[in-house]
């Protein structure tokens, strides 16, 4: 997938595993009104983020590689599994017991893709370790995110709906995983941005999506916003992905009115609001405008 700049957060950008800062509302009276999104910052929006506030992290300085840290055992084999999922696989990875990825089986690098071989450096290299940190929920609407040199965290149950039937031909939880591992080791030598950029060469993304991808979904008395839906073109050009949010808490649209809100505090109402993927569905051909409400 193209460059972070165009992958998780530029105008139209790239990634998208994803964050909302976007369709804001006015209550003015007894009628509720669109905020303008054009003043919202686009990177709010992308579900592959690359920094949010107050991250959960389970860092270990220590080790070397590619580590898994997770907040259960069974976190850290699903993703493991996951990893083995990634289009285009070539060899597989196992968790050893020091919470380090490693290959299994005998590898001819001779054979090997350019992107596999980049992940393979990534695994076996004995002098640079990265850290993936496993959450079962962040309760975020992400599915990862870069959180420090060399750490990224995702999230295994949003992953998982990029495993949906309705998903199939979309990137899965495997892609999204490959390219976290490759974003948090790139950062051990370059700045966030660039890494994002060369991950995003060697497993594909999302494009940030553009204001008339955005639905706000409200309440039929339009007085909570209940969710977000994205439609986001996949970088390598295959389709698009439509992502469905929904907000763990409604938020009221009295939190959301410019009149008696900041600007910055309504950003933040929404950047802080907890939210999960409800769905993704993978379409082709050209991307569809989703019916913004005005």
């Amino acid at each position: 997938m193209p460059p972070r700049t165009q992958r998780f957060k530029r105008k139209e950008s790239i990634f998208g595993l994803f964050f909302l800062r976007r369709a804001l509302c006015v209550l003015g009276g007894k009628i509720i009104k669109e905020f303008s999104l054009e003043s919202i910052d686009p990177q709010q929006l992308n579900l592959y983020s690359y920094s949010i506030n107050n991250p959960i992290k389970f860092t270990d300085s220590t080790g070397l590689s590619i580590e898994l840290s997770c907040d259960s055992k069974e976190n850290c084999a699903t993703a493991t599994q996951n990893f083995n999922k990634r289009k285009g696989k070539q060899f597989e990875v196992s968790l050893g017991k020091d919470g380090k990825l490693q290959v299994e089986g005998n590898v001819d690098l001779k054979k090997l893709s350019k992107a596999e071989t980049a992940l393979y450096n990534a695994i076996a290299d004995k002098k640079n370790n990265a850290t993936i940190n496993v959450v079962g929920d962040t309760g975020r609407q992400e599915f990862g995110v870069h959180v420090g040199k060399g750490e990224n965290t995702v999230d295994i149950q949003n992953l998982s709906k990029l495993d949906s039937p309705s998903n199939n031909g979309g990137l899965n939880s495997g892609d999204a995983l490959a390219h976290e591992a490759l974003d948090a080791y790139y950062s051990l030598s370059m700045d966030a941005n660039t890494a994002d950029i060369e991950a995003a060469k060697l497993y594909p993304g999302l494009y940030e999506p553009k204001q008339k991808n955005i639905q706000e979904l409200w309440n039929t008395p339009r007085t909570k916003l209940l969710g977000m839906r994205y439609m986001q073109g996949i970088t390598d050009g295959r389709g698009s992905m439509q992502i469905t949010v929904k907000f763990n808490t409604p938020i009221p649209a009295i939190e959301l009115d410019s009149k008696v809100n900041s600007k910055e505090k309504i950003q933040q109402t929404l950047k802080s609001a907890p939210a999960r993927v409800l769905e993704v569905n993978f379409s082709t051909g050209k991307i569809p405008t989703l019916n913004v409400p005005r």
